[in-house]
């Protein structure tokens, strides 16, 4: 049976000089025989971040079948941190703030009358630091005499050698080939992917490998704002990536964190770790190899 509407009719027989026959109907009771869960939420927080824990509920064989007024139990880790329902058109949502704790995380949303439940995948780091603000700075009129009264020449040449700083500290940064230790986080990706958990391998290799290297050679993080597709469009503007590497590699893991999150295949998996390949030896000058 597929997912959708249906009637319930009820037929009351006539017993004989005593009741007359019937017939009941119940309009349009929803029946769907398996749920899937499309998340809405980041995959990157830090301690102390107010995270907005956000879906969709659809019936799996039918995404236009929305699961509406159900309830939902949200758990962070194994700890039960909310509930709600789902609203007219299968939505959920909850403000949690996240509690003390880095590294990889998992949020599990469940649904109350059958158990039926999926998970996300998130990297939680510290909390960043707030920059001191800057009291400014008061000019008398006769600074201001003196600013105006610097020779010309001296402001173009001070200009010019600060273009030319920005400029060559760029291409440094591009061809800077950066070696870092990464046995423990291919160790951890390997493990996602060998327990099944190919989803959460993908998450892990676009949002700790990928970003880890991004950091280290151009001390760049990504923004809690900033999707993935964002910080594909920075990687390759800000930083010089070939567009032709980088997009492709961008745009299949956004396709199975967001449009397919539990069809992924092994093959999916490999296809994706050759699009990583040339993105990472753009960055460290050597193949990215799994002996798995």
């Amino acid at each position: 049976m597929s997912a959708g509407d249906y009637d319930l009719r009820l037929y009351f027989p006539i017993i004989p000089n005593r009741v007359n026959s019937s017939i009941a109907t119940i309009s349009d009771i929803p029946i769907f025989p398996n749920i899937t869960y499309i998340w809405n939420s980041p995959t990157n927080t830090y301690e102390g971040a107010s995270f907005n824990i956000k879906g969709q509920l659809c019936a799996q064989d039918n995404l236009d079948f929305k699961i509406y007024n159900r309830q939902v139990n949200i758990y962070y880790g194994a700890s039960l941190v909310g509930t709600d329902i789902t609203d007219s058109i299968g939505n959920f949502s909850l403000s949690y703030t996240i509690p003390a704790g880095t590294g990889l995380r998992t949020i599990r949303v469940k649904l109350k009358e059958n158990n039926m439940d999926s998970t996300l995948t998130i990297n939680v780091t510290t909390n960043p630091t707030t920059d001191p603000v800057v009291p400014p700075i008061e000019i008398t009129p006769t600074q201001w005499f003196l600013v105006i009264g610097v020779p010309i020449i001296i402001t173009v040449s001070i200009i010019a050698a600060i273009v030319g700083f920005l400029i060559l500290r760029k291409r440094m940064l591009a061809s800077r080939v950066i070696k870092i230790p990464l046995e423990e986080k291919i160790r951890n990706l390997k493990l996602l992917k060998e327990s099944g958990r190919i989803e959460e391998a993908l998450s892990y290799l676009f949002s700790v490998i990928y970003m880890e290297l991004i950091s280290a050679k151009y001390g760049r993080k990504r923004e809690n704002n900033e999707t993935i597709r964002d910080f594909g469009i920075v990687s390759v503007k800000e930083f010089g990536l070939d567009p032709s590497k980088v997009y492709p590699f961008i745009q299949r893991i956004e396709q199975f964190i967001y449009s397919r999150p539990f069809n992924i295949t092994e093959e999916d998996f490999r296809k994706t770790i050759e699009l990583f390949s040339p993105v990472y030896y753009s960055l460290t000058g050597t193949n990215f190899i799994l002996n798995f």
